[in-house]
């Protein structure tokens, strides 16, 4: 189109030349306005989301951490008391202690901590052995309770110790401890040393982002636990953050966002101090984490609405030169597609006139061939009933005439089958088949009727297997079947008792039946041959030719085909079918 076809003719009425980018324009500030509000919910959406995420796993994290401790405290508070009954070094109470400690993976020893602050430990689970001894006087632990106060400086509570590195195991380690009474009186400290590691393998478990991270503190600020990185924390004052001087002072549990004192990252932190321990655990995620889908879908979302802006703007300023060329053709698109819609109908009115004379034609030339079929049936008959009733009026016949008459007989005979099997196969083509839910078996004991007394007077034997229902033509898959099992016993091997064997099945695509003897076989002549409608075999019991034919259109009617397939001893011929496709 050139510059010129651009240009409307005068007789056009076309729209002013800034309606169409004022139209534009409207339309971008709607969409960005939409676009924005859009985007600010769904942050608002994907933040609130990540508060959810992050306030359940502090939940869980309480329930665990807060769990564990709960259940240390409680054996603490049994050893103390079996301290102070003096059953401490009983074998059966020491057994007892022993398979209560097996549960707790996170406990590294247990020990008896005496006034003047050796302690005696053991390490868990082999509890049963001798304690080793070492000096506590320096732990804070030590002096909490070193005043025999019963409170303990600490309100009876269990205390939790400063995170520690065990001069026994050289390992991260959290004291909890408890005061040994006995007659209200201070007479040890029972103390329990849990792998601060363990806690920090259980927090890499639940961690939802490394920048954001989860942690254990003591009430103080102190890092007790932490994943990742807890190495390299643990033991570090977080006190001044504001999670201690701002938010946990309001609040016992909650969801901030704020700037982490121990990595520096600017994230959602979800916190919750545990209810009868010192303890605060938090589970965080990265700002830039919990909005990562949203940063992905608003750097989309806006270059789209950039590059869709610049061609509503482009469009917008072509819109009008495009309108005048569009009017100009408009009526020369009207007249093309009458003549092409005239077109069309007269294409289809000529269609479907063929296609109907098709039919009719072929309905004539099925009908045609039935009638010849038929018709020829009547002096094929005469000839063979003249030469019979020839043989009876001439009684002494040479031998030479006896096999001619003979030859005029089998002659006439072969006719009148192959004229029958015409006739058939020409129904069968022209024939409309009807798909019901055939039992297999059913098609095969009526074919097999007529050839019953047969078979069992010629020493024949019929071994049937299971056989499914399939969706088929009844009364071609009967007329299929009892052609292939006529062949099988007309075929046999005088040499040995015919056996047939009819087998069947179905999977997800088709169903296929298989018929089997052990008879002459198939000569290797037939090969290329075999299904075609004028192969005739020779020998003894020779047939039309139309039998195989007849079985293969039965077979191609139901989608599939017929093989045959050479045996050591015999011959089977499979005949297969493919459902019908109902969609």
């Amino acid at each position: 189109m050139t510059a010129q076809d651009l240009v409307e003719p005068q007789s056009v009425q076309s729209p002013t030349p800034w309606w169409s980018r004022l139209v534009a324009g409207l339309f971008l500030l709607i969409l960005g306005s939409a676009l924005a509000a859009q985007l600010w919910l769904a942050r608002a959406a994907d933040l609130a989301n990540a508060e959810q995420m992050v306030q359940s796993m502090a939940v869980a994290i309480a329930q665990n951490i807060g769990g564990s401790v709960r259940s240390v405290d409680s054996l603490l508070v049994d050893m103390a008391v079996s301290v102070a009954e003096g059953s401490w070094e009983d074998p059966a109470n020491r057994l007892r202690f022993e398979g209560r400690l097996s549960a707790f993976p996170e406990l590294l020893w247990v020990g008896v901590t005496g006034m003047d602050g050796m302690v005696s430990g053991y390490p868990v689970p082999a509890f049963s052995g001798a304690p080793w001894r070492a000096s506590a006087s320096h732990r804070d632990y030590f002096r909490v309770f070193a005043g025999g106060d019963p409170a303990g400086g600490n309100g009876g509570r269990l205390h939790v110790g400063l995170p520690a590195i065990g001069q026994i195991t050289g390992e991260r380690t959290i004291h909890l401890s408890r005061a040994i009474l006995k007659d209200s009186k201070v007479i040890g400290i029972m103390v329990a040393a849990v792998s601060a590691d363990y806690y920090a393998g259980q927090l890499g478990i639940t961690l939802l982002d490394s920048d954001g991270a989860s942690a254990v503190l003591r009430s103080d600020g102190l890092m007790m636990a932490r994943a990742p990185a807890h190495a390299e924390k643990f033991g570090i004052n977080i006190s001044s953050s504001d999670l201690f001087t701002k938010w946990l002072p309001r609040e016992k549990q909650g969801v901030v966002r704020l700037i982490s004192k121990a990595d520096g990252n600017d994230k959602l932190l979800s916190y919750q101090q545990l209810d009868r321990y010192p303890l605060v655990v938090t589970s965080g995620v990265s700002l830039q984490k919990a909005l990562t889908t949203w940063n992905r879908m608003m750097v989309v979302e806006v270059t789209g609405f950039i590059l869709f802006s610049g061609a509503v703007i482009y469009w917008a300023s072509m819109s009008d030169l495009r309108n005048g060329a569009i009017l100009r053709h408009r009526e020369t698109l009207k007249q093309a597609v009458a003549e092409q819609t005239a077109d069309l109908e007269r294409a289809k009115s000529l269609a479907e006139r063929r296609a109907e004379d098709i039919t009719s034609l072929n309905l004539k030339l099925s009908r045609l061939a039935q009638v010849t079929a038929h018709d020829l049936q009547e002096p094929v008959r005469r000839m063979v009933s003249f030469s019979q009733l020839l043989r009876r009026r001439l009684h002494q016949l040479s031998e030479e005439a006896e096999a001619d008459l003979r030859y005029i007989e089998d002659g006439g005979k072969r006719l009148k089958m192959t004229l029958e099997g015409f006739r058939q196969y020409t129904e069968l083509l022209g024939g409309t088949p009807v798909f019901e839910g055939v039992p297999l078996r059913d098609c095969v004991e009526l074919a097999l009727e007529p050839l019953r007394e047969a078979i069992a007077a010629g020493g024949g034997e019929v071994r049937i297997g299971s056989l499914p229902s399939v969706p088929a033509d009844r009364s071609f898959l009967t007329l299929a079947i009892a052609r292939l099992i006529d062949n099988a016993w007309r075929y046999r091997d005088t040499e040995r008792p015919a056996r047939i064997t009819i087998s069947g099945g179905q999977d997800d695509t088709g169903w296929w039946l298989a018929i089997e003897d052990n008879g002459q076989g198939l000569p290797t002549v037939m090969d290329q041959w075999i299904l075609n409608p004028v192969a005739v075999s020779q020998g003894p019991g020779e047939r039309s030719g139309m039998g195989l034919a007849f079985c293969q259109a039965v077979a191609e009617i139901h989608g599939g085909h017929l093989e045959a397939e050479r045996l050591p001893e015999g011959t089977r011929f499979i005949l297969r079918g493919h459902f019908p496709d109902i969609s």
